[in-house]
């Protein structure tokens, strides 16, 4: 904006290059977070101000001490309190009808999110508005606006942990639909030994397919896993669980692991729980509730916001800059038969790096390390490069905001990736449109809606790139345009019912599937779109049948049904060589004579046609 004074952005965009007076950033407790921690560091470290304000948890103060006292720079803490008390109800919410204006419930899945909104639509008549994390900044904060405003008539707000950062939110109380969420691998996995002895101790055996009791014992493993040594030889029953393990408990829990889910952490609780009744809101008069829909969750919920303070924090997480790392992928050795990768120089930095282990701990490497093997399979699959991406290049797009566990978006994000290889590389000329197709009506069903979404994402990572290679990526105003639109179809959407896609019930001319095995490779689609080509498949078998080889009697029935067509003469064409006319019924006779030829067992003999003379001849003639 021209003559701006002041400037806001996310951690991870922030200019440390660029003179501030003074710097504020927010949520501070998440440089101890194992996935982004190393942006809230190099933040506090790095950005070039008088005066840095870090606002966030208690927990965080003796670890931001301890950086400013190792840095030179001087500390002083301030500590408020909360203005509006926070209230956590004796009873949990028995059903959507006790729901009221300003209530905000909170689940942790995009399915869940659409089928609670639809079921409180349902069952009492108000408007909901619904905030999660796939969907675009702007979308997020149209419906946070919509639900502030007292005369849209969205009384209730459906959300994931989404609304824990970023969003001013006019909540009076916060419901937990659940407080289970899916785990994230990314820290200290729990032990095979501690796994194998939550299994033993659970009973499971071979066969188990108990998957509330597997849960169970994850999360029991989780829970001990805490405590383990991250060291631990694996020789000595130690190290993590891995797909090769012998033991029949260890592949029962290796099962329940890749489908557990863990119960959300207690700072995340804590943040999501304090948006109620803050004192800025319409209800901070009156405090903030906080309720469950289960007494299980509810007493989970009051556990953790009665510990006055949580454990202060320890370490923050770091991780190399661009060129640092870039530097190190140009001095390090490379053998002869060795391709330098991303994922590999990544790998070989956190091995060799010497950090100070009282204080900072390595992060970001493993989620990024991820990102660089999908993106170099997916560039040798798709577009077959001889060589992979210079580092440099390659961790540019690495870093770049695209959603890599969305096939659509690993995809275009691979094209992006060969066109630049292209022009940086091999010195082709290489000019790139965003290439994404906006449909011209809202989306009426969640995949399309997720589709949609992840369209969305596809602009805005070209539009990211634009700023890095402007001369690879020009048409960042296609961009934008397309981005607006998609914004506009997501809103209509969101205003209308989304529904879900419902899966015909089987019956006899559906059930084709072992008939007709060989359709299966013939179709093959996004992920985006499974529930509707199942749906399209499905019906397909219905209709359409093997092709068969033609036999005798259909050959029979072929020349029949010729020779009857051949015997019907339509008026004014009994000379037009048309039914009817004497070259017809020439036809017909040939044909009952070859009839009686099979019938007899003989073939008959093919007679040479005498040529017809042209049309000219016979007029002159």
């Amino acid at each position: 904006v021209p003559f701006a004074t002041h400037a806001s952005c996310t951690i991870e965009m922030l200019p440390v290059t660029k003179r501030f007076d003074v710097a504020v950033v927010d949520e501070i407790q998440m440089l101890g977070s194992h996935d982004r921690g190393h942006s809230w560091t190099r933040a506090l470290l790095g950005v070039d101000a008088r005066e840095v304000h870090a606002c966030g948890s208690p927990d965080a103060a003796e670890l931001v001490k301890r950086l400013c006292e190792r840095s030179g720079d001087e500390f002083v803490r301030h500590e408020y309190d909360r203005l509006t008390p926070l209230t956590v109800e004796d009873e949990p919410l028995k059903d959507w009808t006790q729901l009221r204006k300003g209530d905000c419930v909170v689940t942790f899945s995009r399915k869940d999110i659409h089928g609670v909104r639809a079921e409180i639509s349902r069952e009492t008549g108000m408007r909901c508005g619904v905030v999660y994390g796939q969907l675009p900044p702007e979308t997020r904060s149209h419906q946070a606006k919509l639900f502030n405003d007292e005369a849209s008539n969205y009384d209730v707000l459906v959300a994931s942990d989404a609304i824990g950062m970023g969003l001013n939110l006019n909540i009076r109380r916060v419901i937990f639909q659940s407080t289970q969420k899916f785990a994230r691998q990314h820290n200290k996995p729990a032990s095979v030994k501690t796994l194998v002895a939550a299994a033993h101790d659970a009973g499971l055996d071979d066969d188990d397919d108990d998957d509330e009791l597997l849960r169970q014992v994850v999360d029991a493993a989780a829970a001990e896993g805490d405590d383990a040594d991250p060291e631990e030889d694996p020789e000595e029953g130690g190290g993590t669980l891995s797909p090769s393990s012998s033991s029949s408990s260890e592949r029962s829990v290796l099962k329940a692991a890749e489908k557990a889910v863990a119960p959300v952490e207690p700072a995340l609780v804590k943040q999501i729980a304090g948006r109620a009744g803050r004192k800025s809101t319409l209800f901070g008069d009156d405090g903030g509730l906080v309720c469950a829909t289960t007494r299980e969750d509810l007493e989970y919920v009051r556990r953790i916001l009665k510990v006055p303070k949580p454990p202060p924090l320890t370490k923050a997480g770091v991780f190399p800059p661009q060129d640092v790392l870039a530097a190190f992928a140009r001095e390090r050795p490379v053998q002869k038969d060795d391709e330098e990768t991303l994922d590999a120089v990544i790998g070989e930095f956190a091995r060799e790096c010497r950090i100070d282990e009282e204080l900072l701990f390595f992060c970001g490497h493993h989620e990024l390390s991820s990102v660089a093997s999908k993106l170099n399979e997916a560039l040798k699959l798709q577009h077959a490069l001889p060589s992979p991406l210079p580092v440099a290049d390659a961790l540019v797009f690495c870093s770049a905001p695209c959603n890599t566990n969305d096939r659509f978006a690993l995809g275009m994000l691979a094209s992006y990736a060969a066109k630049h290889y292209e022009a940086v590389v091999l010195g082709k000329p290489s000019r790139v449109a965003p290439n994404v197709r906006i449909p011209q009506r809202p989306p009426t069903f969640l995949p399309e809606l997720h589709d949609l979404c992840s369209k969305h994402n596809v602009l805005d990572l070209y539009v990211w790139l634009h700023f890095r290679y402007p001369n690879t990526f020009p048409e960042a105003a296609v961009a934008r345009a397309q981005k607006a639109r998609c914004i506009d179809l997501i809103a209509q959407a969101l205003q209308a019912d989304i529904k879900s896609v419902k899966r015909r019930a089987p019956t006899d001319a559906h059930q084709r599937e072992d008939a007709r095995p060989e359709l299966e490779h013939r179709f093959v689609y996004p992920a985006a779109h499974a529930a509707f080509h199942q749906k399209g498949l499905a019906r397909l078998r219905s209709v359409v049948k093997p092709p068969l080889r033609p036999s005798k009697h259909h050959k029979k029935k072929k020349i029949a049904r010729s020779a009857d067509n051949a015997q019907t003469t339509p008026p004014g064409r009994a000379d037009g060589g048309g039914p009817g006319s004497k070259a017809a019924l020439t036809r017909v006779l040939a044909a009952r004579r070859r009839l009686a030829a099979r019938a007899a067992g003989k073939a008959p003999h093919a007679k040479k046609r005498p040529p017809q003379p042209s049309a000219a001849a016979a007029a002159a003639a």
